[in-house]
């Protein structure tokens, strides 16, 4: 008989604290699952450490693959899942105690929707837990999949992490994934892709996953040199083609468009916060502005302004107020690069 869930978990050089993670997963009260691990080429023991685990107990297999981005590792480990619901967890989070009794519990009384996305825990480190919901008022059943659609284009559930979809012995396809692979908005792409296969969905309104924030993570990391995959033409295509395949083109574009300026935005000030004043030069030199997002506002200027909505235009006001990004902006605004070179030379 198979198992409720398999759990698949991507891994890299998490020695430090993955043993104890998934001991706790491992006694957890529910216990009808299967721990799809998947080492993306760890240079530490993580690899040993996950396979005494797997002698001790059979629900924890293990796979070992070259280093190619949790997107690819993630697509990997879903292949081999036999699981009724598949559930994706990051190696430095967890499941709330009774979290994976309480959605096996709300998916039997939802007559076993095709995909379920629940609230989550979030907190960055040494700060407490915030709940990550939707604001809905209540759990409640869909007949279709377009309200959660326009959720994941609108950039509000993005992470694999608070999603349960029902396993239909889909197969990703690792050689056309590995032709698009992105860093960053990896969870993005994956989500999107799963969401075109059902047909009805769920909203759990409780928080059954934490997940922390962690400086070292990969979707935390500010290096110049990710900057070119971070901005790429495929994911911001990626989502208007989606957009335009459920019906949702033009609900969303503008939402999608404001949210890829944003992201780089926000990544853009990474780079100065963490870095140094020459490496935000980089980014002209890597030419970040030329971003599809970029193409898109020169493009949409007016409409933009006018549509982002309140939480948007509240970001760009935060981002704003660093130093590099007052300059940044007033480039984006004046449309005149040559201008914001003079002033980063000064």
């Amino acid at each position: 008989m198979n198992p409720f869930y398999s759990i698949v978990c991507p891994v890299y050089n998490s020695s430090a604290y993955l043993e104890q993670n998934l001991l706790n997963l491992l006694s957890n009260v529910f216990r009808d699952f299967e721990i799809i691990i998947v080492d993306d080429g760890s240079s530490d023991n993580t690899f040993s450490i996950c396979s005494e685990l797997s002698k001790k107990d059979k629900r924890l297999k293990v796979f070992k693959k070259g280093n190619e981005g949790p997107l690819i590792a993630r697509a990997f480990g879903a292949n081999h899942c036999i699981g009724n619901y598949i559930l994706f967890l990051d190696s430095d989070d967890r499941f709330t105690d009774n979290g994976l009794n309480d959605l096996h519990d709300f998916i039997i009384e939802s007559n076993f929707p095709d995909f379920v996305v629940f609230d989550v825990k979030c907190k960055k480190t040494n700060q407490n837990f915030f709940i990550k919901t939707l604001n809905s008022a209540n759990s409640q059943c869909f007949e279709d999949c377009l309200f959660l659609k326009k959720c994941l284009l609108e950039n509000k559930i993005n992470g694999l992490y608070f999603k349960c979809f029902k396993n239909i012995n889909f197969i990703f396809n690792l050689d056309e994934l590995r032709e698009k692979n992105a860093l960053i908005e990896e969870d993005l792409i994956m989500s999107a892709i799963l969401f075109d296969q059902y047909h009805n969905s769920a909203y759990y309104k409780k928080a059954i996953y934490e997940y922390t924030y962690r400086p070292g993570s990969l979707m935390n990391k500010s290096f110049v040199a990710d900057m070119d995959l971070y901005v790429n033409k495929y994911t911001i295509d990626f989502l208007l083609n989606y957009s335009k395949n459920w019906d949702l083109y033009d609900s969303c574009f503008l939402n999608i468009i404001a949210t890829n300026l944003l992201a780089v935005l926000s990544f853009v000030h990474k780079c100065y916060f963490f870095m140094n004043w020459n490496s935000c030069k980089l980014c002209f030199e890597k030419q970040v502005f030329v971003s599809p997002g970029f193409k898109y506002y020169f493009k949409y200027e007016k409409m933009l302004k006018k549509n982002l909505n309140f939480s948007q235009r509240k970001e760009l006001n935060l981002l704003a107020k660093r130093q590099y990004l007052f300059l940044y902006l007033r480039f984006l605004f004046s449309k005149t690069k040559y201008k914001m070179i003079r002033l980063l030379k000064k």
